[in-house]
């Protein structure tokens, strides 16, 4: 799936002959590709689509995602079917059902085995991971939804203090989002936001209703089921990628500025961002060497068909290796 990232602020994409060109505030070009191979297109910020070239992504199947300069998912435009509303019933009603209750579970339970991963090849304490691992067996007696939102709070809290403890010169203490206190959860958040339009593509292309979640409430137009699905791959496609960057100075938090709005992503830090994660969505995972792209767009359709014809559904999260 070519993905064309807009993030040049006062610029527009317009289609010329073919090609979709990236126009600057002054006329000049800044770039261009070719158009019948764009699938989808991510816009950054204040960058405009003329009218012919948004008809064209649509009619081609494509997918534009918004998002805010400081990395908040504004939403969608593409020219996808509307869910069928035997679908919709049937997604309305799982949550309330015992099966609403394990799918919330495996979300909640991929996204704790994923970071007990990771905080394993950090070189965790056994002490930090025997408390990880034990919400995890917490999470298994727990029969109430809310019981399981608390223990996915608790499980994140550890983890992110755990991570700053491990890396004391990463420039993070714990997890800031409203609004970020430093680069890195700057960058969490942007990275967040990048994912959470990618898993909201896979949710529509496999015919569900991204706002009507099951761990996550439903309400405020906020795309609920998405952020479940979400869950799976945080660690695996944000996490590594961020922590990596600014430990090994790929990402320097000194292109980050502080304003009103928090911590904000300079441009040449977000291009290396939005780099770094798009790298890592194009690279093979543990799972037999598919792309964590291509498992995004298959976890959709596996979520599809537990919801509604209620096959086994079978999370992702990182292995150990």
């Amino acid at each position: 799936m070519p993905t064309l990232h807009l993030a040049h602020q006062g610029s527009k994409l317009s289609l010329r002959t073919g090609r979709l060109l990236a126009i600057g505030p002054d006329g000049e070009v800044l770039g261009h590709a070719p158009a019948r191979k764009i699938r989808r297109v991510v816009v950054h910020g204040n960058v405009g689509l003329t009218t012919p070239a948004l008809t064209f992504l649509l009619k081609q199947g494509a997918s534009v995602t918004y998002l805010s300069t400081t990395g908040r998912f504004y939403g969608m435009a593409a020219a996808l079917p509307f869910p069928d509303p035997m679908r919709l019933i049937r997604q309305f009603e799982i949550g309330k059902t015992a099966t609403g209750l394990v799918l919330a579970k495996s979300f909640v339970r991929a996204k704790l085995a994923s970071q007990v991963e990771y905080l394993r090849r950090q070189g965790a304490a056994t002490d930090r991971l025997e408390s990880m691992k034990d919400l995890g067996r917490r999470l298994e007696r727990a029969r109430e939804l809310n019981k399981v939102r608390g223990i996915e709070g608790m499980a994140s809290r550890l983890y992110f203090e755990t991570v700053a403890s491990l890396h004391p010169n990463l420039g993070f203490e714990k997890r800031l989002r409203r609004p970020p206190r430093d680069a890195v959860n700057a960058a969490l958040s942007y990275g967040y936001a990048m994912l959470l339009g990618l898993v909201t593509t896979s949710l529509m292309q496999a015919g569900l209703h991204p706002e009507i979640g099951i761990l996550h409430a439903t309400g405020r137009r906020r795309p609920a089921l998405a952020l479940d699905l979400m869950e799976e791959f945080r660690v695996a496609v944000v996490d590594v990628p961020v922590f990596s960057g600014f430990l090994r100075g790929q990402l320097d938090a000194r292109q980050a500025t502080l304003s009103s709005k928090g911590v904000l992503l300079g441009d040449a830090l977000k291009k290396t961002l939005i780099e770094s994660i798009e790298k890592r969505l194009s690279s093979p995972s543990p799972l037999a060497g598919k792309r964590y792209r291509d498992l995004i767009f298959e976890q959709g359709e596996r979520l599809a068909a537990s919801i509604v014809h209620g096959r086994p559904y079978r999370s992702f999260y990182l292995r150990r290796g």
